[in-house]
């Protein structure tokens, strides 16, 4: 919650993302970014309020930027304009490879690179905070949450399976073992509370990324 108070102490707007809460049945866990415009002639204090019972390292996902008005809705205008151009190019690249697995169902690297390209655009949308956004008094904070934190190994496991697709890897434990990890992790997500899932997301980015470069390194020294 941010309170913009004025220099008497009165609250001139706040601007909620959740509910804060001193316990977590009381808190309603949500990031939801906006902008709200403060008319004040004198001084202004921000008062900024964070609880957080679901993530193991949190804070505020971003912090006040100040400026002016319309110089801010054009910035951001801008920088969602690209972002939305780039989903938009992920989503026509996963349809184009789907259709060509359609029509050559024997070659398996067109499906796997499109959903590759299919969850990259979960990601972009769940990280930047549209669903949120869209629908601020859903409750959805905890469901996006785990959808964010599944998403991840999804990504890693369909690259894995598309460099096997493209290379003939020998042996095939290590792209078997990145899919057993990624796999394990996302049924941590959907049952372990939030807390103990993003507390081992690090070490999973780190098997996740040796993992994903000895299957490339193996397939560019031993591949066909």
């Amino acid at each position: 919650r941010l309170l913009v108070l004025d220099a008497r102490g009165e609250t001139l707007t706040t601007f909620e993302g959740g509910t804060v809460g001193t316990t977590q049945e009381a808190t309603r866990m949500l990031a939801r970014p906006g902008r709200i415009p403060i008319d004040a002639a004198n001084e202004i204090t921000l008062v900024l309020q964070v609880s957080n019972f679901q993530i193991a390292r949190s804070g505020p996902y971003l912090l006040p930027v100040l400026g002016d008005r319309l110089t801010l809705e054009r910035e951001g205008n801008y920088e969602r304009s690209i972002e939305l151009i780039i989903v938009g190019m992920l989503i026509m690249m996963s349809l184009h490879f789907m259709t060509l697995f359609f029509l050559r169902r024997d070659e398996r690297a067109p499906l796997w690179f499109s959903l590759f390209c299919c969850s990259l655009v979960i990601r972009a949308l769940v990280v930047g905070r549209y669903l949120e956004e869209a629908h601020p008094d859903s409750g959805l904070g905890v469901f996006l949450l785990r959808l964010e934190y599944a998403n991840l190994p999804a990504i890693a496991v369909f690259l894995v399976l598309f460099l096997g697709e493209i290379f003939t890897l020998r042996p095939r434990g290590l792209r078997r073992a990145t899919v057993g990890i990624a796999i394990g992790y996302s049924a941590l997500v959907v049952v372990a509370p939030p807390r103990v899932v993003t507390a081992s997301l690090p070490a999973l980015q780190a098997l996740l990324l040796v993992g994903m470069g000895c299957v490339y390194g193996q397939g560019f020294l031993f591949g066909r």
